[in-house]
């Protein structure tokens, strides 16, 4: 178990860095590219993403999971699951890049037909990589993992820049998921050895499909969780709705995938190997703690900076997005426990309970969003916020009939950060409403930031002394680091 450790550590630490530097070379481009375009630009791209990405999760959800959790890497099996896949992929683009395309075409002209089917060629492209990433992650092959996903951004933003500076408008959006997808891909086939045979086994292709019916399902309620926003803004209120939600909830998903998204890719890697239930109830209790202990301080700090930030980076033309970003922000807390119950679900093969709290999850950010969209992209953000705290105890319940997760021993074990970051924001908060509203933008949030810094630390000493002081202590056992050496 400890070797399981140092793997789940180092894996961990790798896609941090992959993730960390790709998500700043990501966002700085979409920086620069919102300042070529206007809102209902941004808008128009991302309700055409909404269904191409639905696609993606079912076109790539489960068979890879599915070899990632094998005992074993057979060339029979993974090369069936290669080309189920690959097709299954082919399929969906024709569907959807096609006769949708040809749909949306027709009812708002513009380009939406080229957008949607220029968008699915992605996940085909992606598809054809997809088996070499699920052997990689079986491996502990993080470190190519991240490589790749940093050329990939880096190559993709390149692309994407050069396009908005050129006038090329919505199209440079396009462009950069293309170049970055098609780099990645390739990427991934250069960085693997493994090479599909000619095969295709409809024995081994059963159990595939069998185990990604329920994920594939779960992955695309899952993705529409995410998407209901801008699918309803796009049809209840209007594109530049769509835009100012996507454009506030790009930095906070900037955060999930450089606090939460690390740890979460790799624990279905690591708990699959548990194979004992009470060793999987501490590892993910362990796991969650690690997790908030970062991600609370942070959510909050982003909540409170939301308007500041977004106006300095953006302009004033995206002052509403600031709002959207404090919403979503605040929903931070939730999301640090909800991101890790699929993968542990997954990892003991309770497929069919993601599916139930993909479904459940799905069904009151449907109703809430139904419900605020006529009020504007605003609004939506602080339902998804109320959907996210709503979710927690179903994703808690799920989780105890499914493994020995004691829920009691989880809240436990985050309340010192969460008490500690709380009491961060609550103060920063006071300060800021009373004490610096006259002073410049630029000041407001480098105070913002420099008292979280402080304050967040020296109350988790209150605290959480020990949860820090064990979480050192075990992080230091586990880091290839010999005593007495520097």
């Amino acid at each position: 178990m400890t070797n399981l450790k140092k793997q789940y550590l180092s894996s961990s630490l790798w896609v941090i860095i992959g993730r960390g530097s790709s998500n700043a070379m990501s966002f700085l481009v979409f920086v620069v590219i919102a300042r070529y375009l206007v809102p209902a630009q941004f808008g128009q791209v991302a309700f055409a993403a909404v269904f191409t990405d639905l696609t993606r999760a079912l076109a790539l959800a489960g068979i890879p999971q599915a070899m990632v959790r094998s005992s074993d890497w057979e060339q029979r099996r993974a090369s069936t699951a290669f080309w189920l896949n690959l097709g299954l992929a082919i399929a969906l683009a024709i569907v959807v890049g096609g006769g949708l395309g040809t749909g949306f075409e027709w009812y708002f002209g513009g380009g939406f037909g080229l957008i949607i089917a220029s968008l699915s060629a992605t996940f085909v492209i992606e598809s054809s990589s997809s088996i070499h990433e699920a052997k990689l992650q079986k491996e502990f092959g993080y470190r190519s993992l991240a490589n790749r996903l940093l050329i990939g951004t880096l190559i993709g933003g390149v692309v994407g820049i050069a396009m908005a500076v050129s006038g090329f408008g919505v199209w440079a959006l396009v462009g950069n998921r293309l170049a970055n997808s098609i780099a990645q891909a390739l990427l991934l086939w250069a960085t693997v050895k493994w090479r599909p045979s000619w095969t295709y086994d409809k024995e081994e292709a059963k159990p595939l499909l069998s185990y990604a019916f329920h994920l594939g399902g779960s992955a695309v309620i899952g993705k529409l969780n995410n998407r209901i926003p801008d699918l309803f803004l796009g049809v209840i209120a209007n594109l530049t709705a769509v835009g100012l939600y996507r454009v506030g909830s790009r930095a906070v998903f900037m955060i999930q995938d450089a606090v939460i998204a690390p740890l979460q890719n790799t624990t279905l890697t690591t708990l699959s190997r548990a194979n004992e239930r009470n060793a999987l109830a501490s590892a993910y209790t362990r796991i969650v703690m690690a997790c908030g202990l970062l991600a609370f301080p942070v959510y909050g700090g982003a909540a409170l900076i939301a308007t500041d930030f977004t106006v300095l980076v953006f302009g004033p033309q995206w002052h509403l997005a600031g709002q959207v970003m404090t919403a979503l922000a605040l929903a931070g807390a939730a999301s640090a426990l909800l991101s890790f119950t699929p993968p542990t679900l997954v990892a003991v093969g309770w497929t069919r309970f993601v599916l139930i709290n993909n479904v459940s999850t799905f069904v009151i950010a449907l109703v809430l969003t139904v419900i605020l969209a006529r009020w504007g992209a605003v609004a939506v953000a602080w339902g998804y916020c109320l959907r996210a705290y709503l979710s927690v105890p179903l994703s808690l319940v799920l989780l105890g009939r499914a493994t020995d997760i004691d829920a009691v021993k989880v809240m436990k074990g985050l309340a010192p950060s969460f008490i500690s970051a709380s009491l961060m924001v609550g103060l920063l908060f006071f300060v800021q409403e009373n004490l610096m509203t006259e002073v410049t933008p630029i000041l407001r949030l480098l105070t913002m930031v420099a008292g979280g810094v402080l304050l967040y630390p020296a109350f988790l000493m209150i605290f959480g002394r020990k949860l820090v002081l064990d979480l050192w202590r075990e992080a230091g056992h586990l880091l290839p680091i010999r005593k007495g050496k520097a």
